[in-house]
């Protein structure tokens, strides 16, 4: 068997899981405009810094749809569908330098209830240390 029919189950099963993900996330609710640019992050969730492919589109996004962002950060579920805690999102953003925190959108989302603060931590890789790594 070739290279390319042992890879095309794999493939399937991607594209389903995939399509998965997105259904549950139109049942509830739509993804924000700016949430599709924001996946080429989710591999760098576990960087300390994450590389610039990630970063300067995060930065991007907060200069000029920072309401946008926030909403991905904190509505429920739209996080939960890709897997990903709100935390996890806080200190991404963090690590490229954008506040994302209940404080930093407090203003672009005014109903924001307070919650308990999230305090970025260090993480346990860097994109330099583990270029390849996927987290």
């Amino acid at each position: 068997m070739d290279r390319c029919s042992m890879c095309m189950p794999l493939m399937i099963a991607l594209f389903l899981m995939a399509g998965t993900n997105v259904i549950n996330l139109a049942e509830g609710q739509t993804l924000p405009p700016c949430g599709d640019q924001l996946f080429q992050c989710l591999n760098y969730l576990n960087y300390t810094i994450p590389p610039k492919s990630c970063c300067i589109p995060l930065q991007n996004i907060y200069a000029t749809q920072k309401t946008c962002l926030c909403q991905v950060v904190f509505t429920p579920g739209i996080l939960q569908v890709l897997g990903v805690t709100t935390t996890q999102a806080v200190i991404l953003g963090h690590s490229c330098g954008v506040d994302v925190s209940n404080t930093g959108c407090k203003a672009a989302l005014p109903d924001l209830a307070p919650s308990s603060s999230v305090k970025p931590q260090g993480k346990k890789k860097s994109h330099e240390q583990h270029s390849g790594a996927i987290a």
